[in-house]
């Protein structure tokens, strides 16, 4: 395969502006064809039809940004967790991650591809209606993912357009009202992972910019008020195409940056419902009655060797350090167990993810050898990190122990958390980076084509030949072959690559006792799902 050229928006970019909020999971095996069922394509709840209370206000905690950098528009980059929820509760997408960590069709009925993949026919839920009551048709769909590659249009390009860059802008076709075909640049049969990821969301045909008068989706909820950087308020969609649903009247998002702000405001009953957190805080939380929601540990925030500068130029010395991590030690005195222990690769949860592959263990007395036969044995390593993400400080000081028992030269630098992202990942050659849970494709595609040289820049003949590898798997609809492709390209990101992925965590979220509805989601906090099935007792 061979590399196109990044998004002219970084990653870089991206986290600046959105934190390190992390991102998504797509089905990682042949997926023939995408179906919806007469289930809700959000989580659902254990209690019966007869138990769940309609009506109330949903009071959470999100974690809020600047109000200077938000804005509203759906396929643009958000500053925070509070615009990402707001959008995910406003609008829709072709598909949606459920509970389980599958796409289902959301928008759409069906989603069919012909037998290489390289054309897919998108079939809409006949009947939908945006907000405002007229009907959601094929020209919408064309519209959005148009305006989403609009290389005129840099709002999308960092943000909705890297996740779709093997949908070809001229290649869509409406057949009838409710149908659109897709022709592709190049086959790739995780496409229905690939428009169900966060930013592309489905909007109404002819918008141009958005304001709340005019900030028309298809979702649960539709937007009434809002502070930028603040809060927001949703009221129930009465149009709603889940029948019966929402079970709420209306969503009140609250900014509330502070971590221990956060638990203070759950705790004294000014809210509902808080997002991250701290793995210190949630025996707290317990101790004092409320609910705990343990995600699955499938976010990972790696530490990113830049494979193109210094000693990282090097596989010996990106193999030294993965091999002087001890991976226990960071886990606990990090996450404090919250997470499972990492290998050097991502999507562990999909069934694409290479479990053959054995896993790191920790051997000082090997990262010494490889540093020698490098002539690395008394460089000067530098880890930069900071606090931007509560893992990344303690993780790094563990890490630092590790290697400087076993004779290595290591210092952690702790920069400053509003600098981080600008001027620290991606210009040096060793730091920290946050991820989301994504499954294979989709984060192959992000990690090694649209932000590769944010971080590892792996570009050598073993990284050409896992991603030719990785694109020739995309092609078929063949699940052996499927596997085998990745599972060599993944053998080569393990042996060869530059990141060091030490752990996948699990996000910790507090409920109220009162909350019901919201089960945990593998992408991220507060079960990702629209919030139509939360309902309070």
């Amino acid at each position: 395969m061979e590399a196109r050229s990044p998004v002219p928006f970084s990653r870089r970019d991206f986290l600046r502006t959105a934190g390190a909020g992390g991102v998504v999971l797509a089905t990682g095996g042949v997926l023939a064809g995408c179906t919806s069922s007469s289930s809700s394509p959000s989580a659902s709840t254990t209690a019966s039809a007869a138990t769940i209370k309609k009506g109330g206000t949903f009071r959470v905690g999100l974690i809020g940004g600047s109000g200077s950098s938000e804005t509203l528009d759906p396929n643009g980059l958000t500053p925070s967790d509070l615009a990402l929820y707001r959008i995910q509760n406003v609008f829709s997408k072709l598909t949606d991650m459920d509970h389980t960590g599958n796409y289902v069709p959301q928008l759409a009925e069906s989603l069919e591809p012909n037998s290489d993949a390289s054309q897919w026919v998108v079939r809409l839920r006949p009947g939908v209606l945006w907000h405002d009551g007229s009907d959601v048709t094929a020209d919408d769909v064309i519209y959005s993912f148009q305006r989403v590659l609009n290389p005129k249009n840099s709002a999308t390009l960092g943000a909705a357009a890297g996740d779709i860059p093997m949908v070809d802008p001229a290649g869509m076709t409406k057949l009838d009202k409710y149908t659109v075909q897709f022709k592709l640049k190049y086959p790739w049969v995780a496409f229905p992972s690939q428009v169900g990821q966060r930013y592309n969301a489905i909007i109404q045909s002819g918008t141009t910019h958005f304001t709340v008068s005019n900030f028309i989706g298809t979702g649960p909820f539709q937007l009434t008020e809002w502070s930028p950087g603040q809060s927001f308020v949703l009221t129930k969609n009465p149009n709603y195409f889940l029948s019966g649903k929402p079970y709420l009247d209306a969503v009140h998002g609250i900014s509330i940056v502070d971590d221990s702000a956060r638990l203070d405001a759950l705790l004294g009953n000014q809210v509902d419902a808080i997002e991250q957190v701290s793995t210190a805080d949630a025996r707290v939380l317990k101790g004092r009655g409320m609910q705990l929601l343990v995600s699955p540990a499938g976010p990972w925030d790696p530490i990113v060797m830049n494979t193109a500068r210094g000693p990282f130029k090097d596989p010996r010395v990106r193999l030294a350090m993965k091999l002087v991590a001890n991976r226990a030690q960071m886990l606990e005195a990090a996450l404090q167990g919250y997470g499972t222990i990492g290998n050097d690769l991502f999507a562990v949860h999909d069934p694409l993810y290479d479990h053959s592959i054995p896993q790191r263990a920790y051997d000082p007395e090997q990262a010494m050898s490889l540093l020698k036969q490098a002539g690395y044995a008394d460089y000067p390593f530098v880890l930069n990190t900071a606090a931007v993400v509560p893992d990344f400080v303690p993780s790094a000081l563990a890490f630092q122990q590790s290697a400087r028992a076993a004779g290595m030269n290591m210092t952690v630098r702790n920069t400053p958390s509003d600098s981080y992202w600008g001027s620290i990942y991606g210009f040096q050659e060793f730091f920290y980076s946050s991820w989301g849970y994504r499954t294979f494709f989709p984060q192959w595609d992000q990690s090694y084509v649209s932000y590769n040289s944010s971080e590892t820049n792996w570009k050598d003949p073993n990284a050409a030949s896992a991603v030719s590898m990785v694109k020739a798997a995309a092609a078929t609809t063949d699940s052996s072959t499927q596997a085998r492709l990745t599972g060599q390209a993944q053998e080569l990101e393990w042996s060869d690559g530059g990141y060091l992925i030490w752990a996948y965590k699990e996000v910790l979220d507090g409920l109220g006792p009162h909350v019901h509805g919201i089960l945990p989601n593998p992408f991220s906090s507060l079960g990702w799902d629209p919030w139509d099935s939360v309902w309070l007792s």
